[in-house]
């Protein structure tokens, strides 16, 4: 399948006003350059594009549509209509925005829907495509690029799974589900109370579940931003500090000290919590009460050599071990009295139970781990001193470093490190916490994801068992344990594919300023480095993004805003060269300090199937651009004047207009 973006209108909106069509006898140009200056509404026009393509602005509310009216304009209305092609079909969108109620209402239309209908109707070969989180992945800036180096935002991760449809893995997983819980509805269970009442507790935990999902990858983006806050004002006191020589070398010093403290106290805190979760090594008083609770299930002669299971396998038999027959009365009473006596399992329970009493608290055992565990307190009190008495002197030299009237700056930037250091903590104990194993203490409030999955599969399997859905419940198991396997199998073997090709590609693109991808995981880590200029970031963005977008079996248009903005000349040739190969429609909204290097090079391709388009509006600062317009190919409304030429194009210079964004 393959989408191409066929053309735009706007009108009484903070965008120009223009009608804009790129297809003519259904095809569309391979690449669209429309160059719009500072000013023009070039930010404004990529949102609505991707607001008609998702039908997100029915969600927006009243100031961000009002946000869309041009300052001092009073009109009531403004339209926005966004035409597609999705293979030869077209398919419009168009939103109307009401800027006195704040609300804005869709039109669709479609072949496959008959013709003109009210709402946002996606027709059904394309609806998983154009969602906000897949339309983003091919209308996007600079700042997109960016993110892909950024882990909080795990954004190569989502690319590859939508791009190369690994979603579908869980769409099989979800229906296989969905298959089943309509089986388990239909069957007719023997109690339908308890059923309903699996069934809501099913609900309750599965809400639980996403929930802990959702707040643990937040506490983990929160934390990987708080880090990175805290790295840059560590990063600003040691800068400072580096400018002397003198307390360079003593600050590197301390700052090997501190690590190293930190770590010996961590490592004496893990010992003592070892120890302190034996409550015998605590107090002789908690080991007396365990022995004395060992004596008393021996004289109560717990647990007893038979057990309850003598006497079921008793009942089943025609006469009693005296030789009396056994009626339906005696075999009622000997059901009924078997209960008083242990199951073979809670007999294996107590004698366990006793045994490690034996092992663990008596003896000479006790005697010897009572004396280590008090060897790792006072080593965790030395670890601690050590590793205050290391901070406190790192502290001291940074105080030092600071003139004195620096002090109140120095004050805030540690005030900052520590307040975020904080945070980081905090958010540690909830992701351990949500991240720790399962207790049987655990209920359906607890915050263990473990534990709330545990209780999810016991509510199942409890449903799949009244239901009569046991056999289908555990193929539903395995289909989705199959598909979650599935995906992180294709998912690793993506990345290192991508890997690989995006990394040749950086070879021949940035071949002056080499950079590599280390490793492809939620965001692109690059090799030796954590970060990258401007024009690498974006370089690195493109080559991984078209190389995603060619591994799928559909075909996306490529929109971008400002495509060559950062970059340098070298880095413009490179790109621009590469971009026509890349995709089948790329359209680029361009400024003119973009056009130098940069279109020599989109050209240099061989490529005549080229739309160079101009778009500027009508104001005082334009009259003299408006009496030199050509004779041809240009339009004009009532604000804004559009020209079709590469001429024009290339000619074009204009100050920026910052009224409109």
């Amino acid at each position: 399948m393959k989408i191409r973006l066929a053309g735009w209108d706007s009108t009484g909106l903070r965008s120009p006003d223009v009608k804009l069509s790129l297809a003519e006898h259904g095809k569309v140009p391979r690449l669209v350059l429309l160059q719009m200056p500072n000013g023009t509404g070039k930010t404004t026009t990529l949102n609505l594009i991707q607001a008609a393509m998702t039908g997100s602005a029915a969600n927006w509310t009243a100031e961000q549509i009002g946000d869309l009216q041009r300052a001092g304009a009073t009109n009531p209305t403004g339209t926005f209509v966004l035409r597609l092609l999705v293979d030869t079909s077209p398919l419009v969108f168009e939103i109307h925005f009401d800027f006195v109620e704040g609300a804005a209402a869709y039109r669709t239309s479609s072949p496959s829907l008959g013709g003109v209908v009210e709402g946002w109707k996606c027709p059904p070969t394309v609806r998983r495509f154009l969602t906000e989180s897949f339309a983003s992945l091919f209308v996007f800036d600079a700042e997109f690029a960016d993110r892909l180096l950024k882990p909080q935002f795990a954004e190569a991760e989502r690319a590859i799974d939508a791009l190369c449809q690994l979603d579908l893995l869980d769409r099989t997983a979800a229906v296989a589900e969905s298959d089943w819980d309509r089986a388990s509805r239909g069957q007719g269970a023997r109690t339908p109370q308890g059923l309903n009442l699996y069934r809501n507790r099913r609900d309750s935990l599965e809400k639980r579940e996403k929930d802990l999902s959702r707040a643990l990858k937040g506490l983990k983006r929160n934390n990987e931003l708080l880090k990175e806050e805290a790295a840059q004002h560590e990063k600003s006191i040691a800068d400072r500090i580096a400018e002397s020589q003198k307390f360079r070398e003593q600050s590197q010093e301390l700052r090997e000290r501190v690590s190293n403290a930190r770590l010996r106290l961590a490592a004496a805190s893990l010992q003592v919590m070892a120890y302190v979760r034996q409550p015998q090594l605590l107090d002789d008083r908690f080991g007396r009460a365990l022995i004395a609770f060992r004596d008393s299930l021996d004289r109560a002669r717990l647990p007893e050599a038979s057990s309850r299971q003598f006497f079921l396998e008793l009942a089943e038999e025609a006469e009693c071990i005296c030789g009396r027959p056994i009626s339906d009365h005696e075999r009622g009473q000997i059901l009924e009295h078997a209960s008083k006596y242990l199951g073979d399992e809670l007999a294996g329970v107590i004698n366990a139970i006793k045994a490690d009493i034996g092992q663990h608290v008596g003896g000479d055992v006790r005697v010897a781990e009572r004396q280590l565990y008090k060897v790792s307190t006072h080593e965790l009190g030395a670890a601690e001193a050590e590793y205050h008495e290391a901070d406190t002197a790192l502290q001291a030299l940074t105080a030092e470093a600071f003139r004195e009237d620096e002090e109140k700056q120095l004050m805030s930037i540690q005030a900052q490190i520590t307040e975020k250091r904080g945070q980081i903590e905090e958010n540690e104990d909830q992701i351990r916490e949500i991240e720790r194993s399962a207790r049987s203490t655990d209920d359906e409030n607890t915050l263990c994801l473990a534990a709330i999955r545990k209780q999810l599969r016991e509510a199942r399997d409890k449903i799949a068992e009244i239901s009569n859905t046991v056999r289908m419940r555990q193929e539903t198991v395995a289909i989705q344990q199959l598909a979650a396997r599935s995906k992180i199998i294709a998912r690793d073997k993506l990345r290192e594919v991508l890997r690989v090709e995006c990394n040749e590609r950086l070879r021949r693109i940035l071949a002056n300023d080499p950079i590599q991808i280390k490793r492809i995981g939620q965001s692109l880590e690059l090799e030796k480095q954590r970060g990258a200029s401007v024009g690498q970031t974006l370089a690195v963005g493109y080559t991984f993004l078209t190389s995603v977008l060619h591994r799928g079996s559909h075909d996306f248009p490529l929109i971008v805003d400002s495509p060559a903005g950062s970059l340098d000349d070298k880095v413009r040739r490179e790109v621009g060269a590469m971009i026509p190969v890349l995709c089948e429609q790329f359209t680029a909204f361009m400024i003119p300090t973009e056009r130098p290097y940069f279109l020599q090079a989109l050209e240099s391709r061989g490529t005549d199937d080229i739309r160079y388009l101009t778009l500027f509006r009508k104001s005082s600062g334009t009259q003299t651009l408006i009496q030199g317009l050509p004779n041809h190919g240009v339009t004009q409304t009532t604000n804004a004047v559009l020209v079709d030429g590469r001429d024009y194009f290339n000619q074009f210079e204009l100050a920026d207009e910052p009224e409109e964004s």
